[in-house]
Formats: C-alpha cells, structure tokens, sequence
C-alpha cells in the first residue's frame, strides 16, 4: 500500500515567479535610467544652445554697434570663411571709431576659438597691444579639445555705384570706398561641434552711408 504525504506549500515564490519578477523589475530599472539619461541629454544641450547664442549676440552686437559708429575703415579682413579666417590676429578688420583703432579678429595665440574685439589695434604691426584684448565668445572642451561656441565669420563689405546701386567691395585696397558691411557667425556647441549655425547681420557705416 503506497502512502501519500500531502504537505503544505509554504509561503513564497517559486522560482519562475522571481525569475518573471526580476526581469520587470530590471526593465522598470532601465526604462527610468533611459529616461532621466534623455532628459539630463536634453536640459545639457538646451544650455550649450543658450550659450551659443548668447556668444553670437554678444559678438554681433559689438560689431555691429562699431560698424554704426565708425568714422573710417582702416583695414578689411580678407579671406574669411565659417572655419576663421587665416591668419588670425595678422587678419583683422580694423576702423576707427571715436578716434581709437577698433579691430576684430577670430583667435589668438593664447585662445585659439575665442572671437574678439581690440583696441589700439597696431596697423604696421598688425598686433593689438597686450592687455587690449577683449574676448567675445567662451570656449568649452569637447573631446579633450577646445572648441569655441563661435567657430568663425564671413565678412562682406559693399559700397555705391554712380547710379547708387549696391555692389560688393573685393579689393581690401578699396577699403575707403565701404560703405555697409555684412557678416555672418558661425556658432557650435556641445555634442555637435562641427555642426555649425549661422547667425547674420549687416551694418551701415553711418558717417559715410550716404549714396
């Protein structure tokens, strides 16, 4: 005769049961971890972002603002491009204004990715006394290298014909004959430092503006 021994089942899980509940628990886990890494993504490239355009406003207010007041151009940037122009502070579009030399130019040798604006500007050396520089933009790191938020410009200038159309100016010889003058800077930030976002104006050169 064969006996049965019927015991109670404890309290508990089996194993599939902690298996199952493992893996939801892992997945929640997950989930949440995903979604505070897009949101923490999100809030660092909206304050890179802020950042950028705040240095491309800055930057083009004080150009443009120099641009307005200047009485006289004295030296125009040639060869301009989104990567900066080359050389750098040798390369700078300098006027006068208020009877200072004012000068724009995109690096130097100490911060390459800074754009910025000088005073007393030396036209036989082509330098700006130390101590006269006056950065516009910030850099940041990306990569183990530094990147500037503004990355670089392109500058135009135009002048009048005898019938008053507008028409570019090429020569940097004809730098008297400016008249209005058009930039554009070219911004990065972030995780996308090579992704660049254009930021344009354009300025009269007030004292002289009169076709």
């Amino acid at each position: 005769m064969m006996l049965f021994n019927f015991r109670k089942r404890k309290e508990g899980f089996t194993l599939i049961e902690t298996i199952v509940s493992v893996a939801l628990v892992g997945i929640l886990v997950c989930a949440t971890i995903t979604i505070f890494k897009s949101q923490a993504i999100f809030t660092y490239r909206t304050g890179e972002l802020s950042e950028m355009q705040d240095n491309l406003r800055t930057a083009s207010y004080w150009l443009t603002k120099d641009i307005r007041e200047a009485t006289k151009v004295l030296q125009l940037v040639i060869d301009s491009d989104k990567e900066g122009p080359e050389p750098k502070e040798n390369n700078a579009l300098v006027f006068e204004v208020r009877g200072q030399k004012i000068a724009y130019f995109y690096g130097s040798d100490s911060m390459k990715n800074t754009f910025y604006r000088a005073t007393d500007y030396n036209l036989d050396q082509k330098k700006v006394p130390k101590g006269n520089f006056q950065p516009l933009t910030n850099e940041y790191t990306f990569g183990g290298k530094s990147k500037g938020y503004v990355r670089g410009w392109l500058v135009q200038y135009f002048s009048y014909d005898s019938n008053g159309n507008k028409v570019e100016v090429t020569n940097p010889n004809y730098k008297d004959e400016v008249r209005i003058v058009t930039f554009t800077l070219y911004g990065s930030y972030g995780d996308k430092p090579d992704d660049f976002k254009p930021f344009s104006s354009s300025a009269f050169i007030r004292s002289l503006a009169t076709p």
